[in-house]
C-alpha cells in the first residue's frame, strides 16, 4: 500500500496498452503469502520539523511536511498496469526515498487487497479533491488514511501469521527514464542497516527477486519499538528518476512456483550488487573521509599480473574522480592484492601515485589493511568507503567492518553524485591530503624518537592561532569541521550550510573563534573552531569541533589554558562546555575529564562539565598559543530562560512549531535560532544550539 492521498493525480503518465510486461514476470496468482506494506515519501536528510525552516528543498504538502517527490504517489490508472500488486508512479526529486515500515508478519494477498483496495479508492478520492479545490479539504482527513494505513497493516495480521519469515524481495517497476537508473534498496532498525542492494533499471518494464529471510517477533507491538525495521527505495545516480513501482513487496511463493523464483534470484544475482544478512552494530557515518580503492579491473582495466608491463590504462573517468575527490579533501588509500614494486610502479607510471597517503599492496585480508589505515588516521571506520569489483572482497570487508560503505567498480565514476561525497571544496580541503602525508612522516619520525611523547610533541615546536573567523574561507571550514567530525564534536549538530551561516553572522558573530596549527613538519591547517558565550559569571562553550589529525597533542591544553585566561580577564568564575552526548563525541568527554573538567551533574543526554579558571592545566606550555587577533572578542550574554514542554505524538509537528513561534514572538529571536531535542518519548524545546539543560515539567498522555 502507498501514501496516495497526497499526490496530483491530473498529473499521472498513461501507457498505452499495446506494450506487454516480460512473459517472465511473476503474477500474483503464484503469490502464497505476502507482508503488509505502507510505503510513504521521506527525505535522506530529514531532520523535521527543524528542516521545514531551514532546508532550501522544503516544499509544503497539505499535512505541513515536506514534499519529497514532484506530484506525490499517483495511483496510474494505466490498463496496462491494471493486474500488478500496485501501480505507484513517482517522480523522485532530490532526496527523496521512498520508506515502509515492517509490519510483523504474513498474510494471503486477497486478504490485504479486500482491505487496501477501498483505502485505495478513498484515497485517490481524497487526492482529487484536494487537487480540484486547490488545498481546502481538511487536513483530518488525510491522518483518518494516514491512521487506517499504519493500523491496518498490522491490524490484518492473525496470531498464527505473526513471525512469519518471508523469503523474498519482489520488485518489479515501469521506468519512463532513458538512462539506466541505480535504485537501492536498504533493510534499517533505528540502529544498524541490515542489507543493502542496488537495482540497474531501464527504460520499461524490470523485475528483481532477491533472498531476503526477513523475520519479525510474533508481536503487533514491534513496530513501536526502537528495534522497528523499514525498507527504503534510494534512486542511486538520478534523483530525478520517473518509475511506476508495480510491486515493492516481501513476498512468498506457491509451491509450484518455487522453482521459478528460485531460479529468476539467480538470474538477478550476476545482475545486482548485494550486500545482503550482515550484522551491522553501526551504521555508516553520514559523510565519508577516506576511499579505499582496489586496483585491478577497478582503478585500471585488466590485472597487473596478467597484464604487459607499460600497458594497463586507467579506465575511463577513474582520474578524473579521484582529482575530485582529492579536492574536497577525501583522503584516499590503496588497497590491493598485488605485488607491491610492481603496482607502485605502474601507478607512478600512470600519474596518480601521489595521489595516495597510504599504499596497502600485500596480501593480506583487506579489511585488516582498511584497519590498520584506521589506526594510522585515527578515524573512525565508519568514515570509511571501499571501492573493488570483486563481490567477494566487497563481502569480505563488510562482514569484518560493518560500518564501512563499499560500491562496485561500475560506481566508482557517480559516487561524486551520492549525497556522503557532497562536501565542500576549500583551501584546507585541497591540502588535506598533503597534510595527512606529513603525519605520515610525523608518525615516522616518532616511532623513532627515544624520548616520551611529551618530549616528541615539545620538539615538533607546534603553534596554534587563535582568529576570527572573519573570511569566507574560514567560515567554510568552520563548517566543516562541524559536518565531518564527531569524535572532537560537542553538540554533534549537522548543520545545513544556511543554518550555520544565519548563526555566524548574527548570533555567534561576536562570540565565535578558529584554530589554525603548524609545526616544524608542515601545516595543520584550520584545526578547530568554538563559540562562546557569557552566562552570569561562567564562560560557556556551546559549539567545540577540533580536528582528530591533532587529538591527543596537547592542542587542546592549549586551547582550555587559553579560555581560562579568557575567563579571569572577563570576571567569570567557571569555564563550562555545553553540549549533547552522542554515540560517537564520548571522546570530546574523556579529553576534557582528563584536563581536569569535572561533571558538575549526572546527566543523560547532556554534556557538562566545568573547570574553575584559576586552577592549571596539565601540559598547558607543551603547545605554543598566540591569541593575538583575538584580543578585542566580545562574548555574547546570554539567558538561562527556557521553556519546557511535552508532546503527545511525535508526529503533532503543528504543535512544536506553534510553540516555538510563541517562543519567537516574547523573545524577539528566529526559528532559525531554536531546535529540538529529542529524549526518549519526549521534545525538549530551548534555545537554540545552546543546548541549555531543560527538564520536561509536564507530560501529556496520549
Amino acid at each position: 500500500m502507498f501514501e496516495f492521498q497526497f499526490s496530483k493525480p491530473s498529473k499521472q503518465t498513461l501507457v498505452s496498452s499495446d506494450i506487454q510486461a516480460p512473459s517472465d514476470f511473476i503474477k500474483k496468482e503464484e503469490i502464497q503469502t505476502i507482508r503488509p506494506t505502507w510505503w510513504g515519501e521521506h527525505c535522506v536528510e530529514c531532520s523535521e520539523p527543524l528542516c521545514f525552516t531551514t532546508c532550501n528543498h522544503y516544499e509544503k504538502r497539505c499535512d505541513g511536511k515536506c514534499r519529497r517527490f514532484k506530484n506525490g504517489i499517483i495511483y496510474n490508472e494505466s490498463q496496462l498496469f491494471k493486474d500488478f500488486i500496485s501501480s505507484a508512479e513517482i517522480s523522485f526529486k532530490e532526496w527523496g526515498k521512498l520508506e515502509t515500515v515492517i509490519f510483523p508478519g504474513m498474510t494471503t494477498l486477497e486478504k490485504v487487497e479486500n482491505k487496501n483496495n477501498p483505502l485505495i479508492s478513498k484515497s485517490v478520492t481524497l487526492a482529487k479533491q484536494e487537487e480540484d479545490n486547490n488545498g481546502s479539504v481538511l487536513l483530518d482527513k488525510f491522518n483518518e488514511i494516514y491512521e487506517e494505513g499504519n493500523i491496518q497493516g498490522a491490524g490484518i495480521l492473525d496470531d498464527d501469521e505473526l513471525g512469519v519469515t518471508s523469503d523474498y524481495f519482489l520488485l518489479q517497476v515501469y521506468s519512463f527514464n532513458e538512462e539506466k537508473l541505480d535504485l537501492a534498496f536498504e533493510l534499517t532498525s533505528l540502529k544498524r542497516l541490515m542489507h543493502r542492494s542496488v537495482f540497474p533499471v531501464n527504460k520499461g518494464f524490470n523485475q528483481f527477486l532477491i533472498h531476503t529471510e526477513l523475520a519479525t517477533p510474533k508481536s503487533k507491538t514491534f513496530m513501536y519499538t526502537p528495534d522497528v525495521l523499514m525498507a527504503r527505495l534510494i534512486p542511486v545516480n538520478d534523483y530525478n528518476a520517473h518509475i511506476v513501482i508495480l510491486s515493492a513487496d516481501f513476498v512468498n511463493p506457491k509451491e509450484e512456483s518455487k522453482t521459478k523464483w528460485m531460479n529468476i534470484a539467480k538470474s538477478n544475482s550476476d545482475s545486482t550488487q548485494e550486500e545482503i544478512g550482515i550484522d551491522v552494530s553501526s551504521a555508516p557515518g553520514k559523510k565519508v573521509k577516506v576511499v579505499c580503492w582496489d586496483l585491478d579491473n577497478t582503478i585500471w582495466d585488466g590485472t597487473l599480473v596478467e597484464t604487459p608491463k607499460n600497458s594497463l590504462k586507467i579506465r575511463n573517468g577513474i582520474k578524473e574522480t579521484i582529482e575530485q575527490l582529492d579536492k574536497k579533501g577525501i583522503v584516499q588509500m590503496v588497497v590491493s592484492k598485488n605485488q607491491e614494486d610492481d603496482a607502485v610502479f605502474e601507478l607512478k607510471r600512470l600519474g596518480i601515485d601521489d595521489f595516495f597517503v597510504y599504499k596497502m599492496i600485500n596480501w593480506s585480508p583487506k579489511s585488516q589493511n582498511i584497519k590498520k589505515i584506521a589506526d594510522a588516521l585515527n578515524l573512525n571506520l565508519n568514515s570509511f568507503a571501499f571501492i573493488d569489483d570483486q563481490v567477494f572482497e566487497r563481502t569480505e570487508v563488510l562482514n569484518a567492518i560493518p560500518c564501512i560503505r563499499t560500491y562496485n567498480e561500475t560506481e566508482a565514476t557517480t559516487i561524486l553524485d551520492l549525497p556522503e561525497f557532497d562536501t565542500p571544496i576549500t583551501n584546507d580541503s585541497k591540502k588535506r591530503r598533503e597534510m595527512y602525508q606529513t603525519e605520515a612522516k610525523r608518525v615516522q619520525i616518532k616511532n623513532s624518537f627515544s624520548g616520551t611523547n611529551t618530549d616528541f610533541v615539545k620538539s615538533c615546536q607546534m603553534v596554534v592561532t587563535a582568529e576570527r573567523p572573519d573570511s569566507n574561507e574560514k567560515k567554510k571550514r568552520s563548517y566543516e569541521l562541524l559536518q565531518r567530525t564527531n569524535q572532537l564534536n560537542l553538540s554533534g549538530i549537522k548543520y545545513s550550510e544556511d543554518s550555520f551561516n544565519y548563526l555566524i553572522n548574527n548570533s555567534y558573530r561576536n562570540s565565535s573563534v578558529c584554530f589554525f596549527c603548524n609545526d616544524k613538519f608542515g601545516d595543520y591547517g584550520q584545526i578547530g573552531f568554538i563559540s562562546l558565550f557569557k552566562n552570569g559569571a561562567t564562560l560557556e562553550v556551546r559549539e567545540f569541533a577540533m580536528s582528530c589529525r591533532v587529538m591527543g597533542k596537547y592542542v587542546e591544553n592549549a586551547i582550555c589554558n587559553w579560555l581560562c585566561d579568557l575567563a579571569i580577564n572577563n570576571n567569570c568564575e567557571k569555564v563550562t562546555f555545553i553540549g549533547r552526548k552522542t554515540d560517537r563525541n564520548a571522546v570530546m568527554t574523556q579529553t576534557l575529564k582528563q584536563i581536569g573538567f569535572e561533571s558538575s551533574e549526572s546527566l543523560e543526554t547532556e554534556i557538562r562539565l566545568e573547570h574553575t579558571p584559576s586552577n592549571c592545566i596539565p601540559n598547558s606550555d607543551v603547545v605554543t598559543l598566540n591569541a593575538d587577533a583575538c584580543k578585542d572578542i566580545e562574548l555574547t550574554l546570554i539567558s538561562n530562560e527556557t521553556e519546557d514542554f511535552a508532546i503527545k505524538q511525535f508526529s503533532d509537528y503543528e504543535t512544536i512549531r506553534t510553540k516555538l513561534a510563541e517562543i519567537n514572538s516574547r523573545e524577539n529571536s528566529s526559528l532559525n535560532e531554536l531546535s529540538l531535542v529529542k529524549n526518549s518519548t519526549t521534545y525538549k524545546v530551548g534555545r537554540a544550539l545552546m543546548f541549555i539543560p531543560c527538564s520536561v515539567k509536564k507530560l501529556f498522555n496520549k
